[in-house]
Parts: C-alpha cells; structure tokens; sequence
C-alpha cells in the first residue's frame, strides 16, 4: 500500500472515531444529526422520535395521575423506556430508584449530564430536542442553587422534555416546546409558552408557567466508561 492511501485510511479512522464520540457525548449541533453507533437504526433521529411519543401519548388524553405512570416524572419514564427500545447504548433513570422529579434530577446530576441554570436568559443557545428541563416550586425563586438545594422537598417540582424550539432569523433560541405530564386536570401534552420574553413580566425566562428553570441535562447519557 503506498503512502497516500495510508494516509487516507488513517484520516477515514480518525473522522469516523471522532463522530461517534461526539454522538455518544449528546452534544449536537443539530437534534436531527444521526447517532448510528448508538441508535438501532442509522436514520434514527431524535427529534422525529420525540415528535412521534408526544403526538401518540397526546392522541390517548392522558390526565394527569389517572393512572400509573401519568404524572410529570411518569410520563419522562414512559419516555425513556420507548427511547431505550431504539437507543439501548445508552443508560437511562431507573424508575424503581429515581421516580420523582427531584431523584431524576440527582441522577442525572451523578452521571455527569445536568447543568445547574443560575441564569436562564444565557443558556438559550444549549436549548434543543431532548434536552430534560428541570423546575423549581411554583412561584420559588431560587438563587445560588445547589444540587442538594434542588432534590429537597422544597426544589424541583416539575420536569419535561424538549421537542422542538423555535428561532428568531439570527438562529437565537427565543421559545421551545416542551413535552410533560402537566397538572391536575389537564392531559398529558406539548406547550410552547417557554419564552426567551415571557408574556407576562413576572414570569421566569424559559420557565413553566410560575415555575423557575432551574437545570437541564440531556435525554440520551453515555455509558460509563469501563
């Protein structure tokens, strides 16, 4: 073999190991870049499968607590359970262990995938499908936060995952849409009033509703590494 064709081999290796190990950290540029190595399917994409849960969960009206599995943290279950069926590289809550809000958070936090947001008007930009949403006790606001602070009692209170956002015509995050068992009395389903400008002053950037964004990771955590 002569010399270019090494190279060329060599720069092949180098561009697929370094793909994979981008896909496997969950830090993509687009939700509908393809993760093959870690997804059964090659054409996988994550914003079309979260798409696709939201629209099948929504055509089932599911009201909140009427069933197992119904409230805000059952509902991310259901979620990563299907998700695990097509991505199964990768490792997911356990619900006999993390079932509440507060205990998915600490486990996202002990896997190294959750971001602590002081300041939600600068994290408009790490906003984008399958980003796991975190938030505070209704009409709390929290400050100098802490992961203990956090899954006490009186911290995470609701949780939800991204599926889509929406951009102004510079490409900047100013809205997204959020998939989530929501409240008594309502079912199950996407809302799209997490604003970047709020409609009502008082209400938190990117919140839900009176609820203070407080920490986001990302849907699909990579193994640990042996």
């Amino acid at each position: 073999m002569n010399f270019p064709s090494v190279l060329s081999l060599s720069l092949l290796f180098l561009f697929v190991f370094q793909s994979c190990q981008y896909a496997a950290s969950g830090a993509k540029t687009d939700a509908n870049e393809r993760t093959p190595s870690y997804c059964k399917k090659d054409d996988f994409e994550l914003e079309a499968f979260l798409t696709a849960f939201a629209e099948n969960i929504e055509a089932q009206k599911i009201l909140y607590g009427s069933e197992a599995l119904s409230d805000c943290s059952g509902m991310f279950i259901r979620l990563t359970r299907a998700l695990a069926e097509e991505c199964p590289a990768y490792q997911y809550p356990d619900a006999s262990r993390s079932r509440s809000s507060r205990a998915i958070a600490r486990w996202f936090y002990d896997q190294e995938n959750l971001e602590i947001v002081e300041n939600a008007s600068e994290v408009g930009q790490k906003i984008k499908p399958g980003m796991v949403m975190f938030f505070g006790r209704s009409g709390k606001l929290f400050e100098d936060i802490t992961i203990d602070q956090l899954t006490a009692s009186s911290g995470i209170e609701h949780v939800g995952v991204v599926t889509e956002v929406k951009k102004d015509d510079t490409g900047k995050v100013i809205a997204y849409t959020l998939f989530h068992g929501r409240s008594s009395g309502k079912i199950a389903s996407r809302t799209t009033y997490h604003q970047l400008q709020p409609s009502r002053s008082e209400l938190p950037v990117f919140g839900n509703w009176n609820q203070q964004l407080v920490a986001m990771g990302f849907v699909l955590t990579p193994q640990p590494k042996s």
